[in-house]
């Protein structure tokens, strides 16, 4: 699971919070209330399958 402060350090709020509202948007994810972005980040991370790239022969 890509860490959420490694993130936050490198790349900025803003940028963590783009990159989640895109992928909330694109899975049709919406809260009823506000929710802190870390809870959102894991949450993803947590349920977001992980695909392995795959090498051209």
């Amino acid at each position: 699971m890509l860490d959420f402060n490694t993130y936050l350090m490198r790349h900025g709020e803003p940028w963590i919070q783009d990159i989640l509202e895109r992928i909330e948007r694109n899975e049709g994810i919406r809260h009823e209330s506000p929710v802190p972005l870390e809870d959102r980040w894991e949450a993803l991370m947590r349920n977001y399958p992980v695909q392995t790239p795959t090498l051209a022969a």
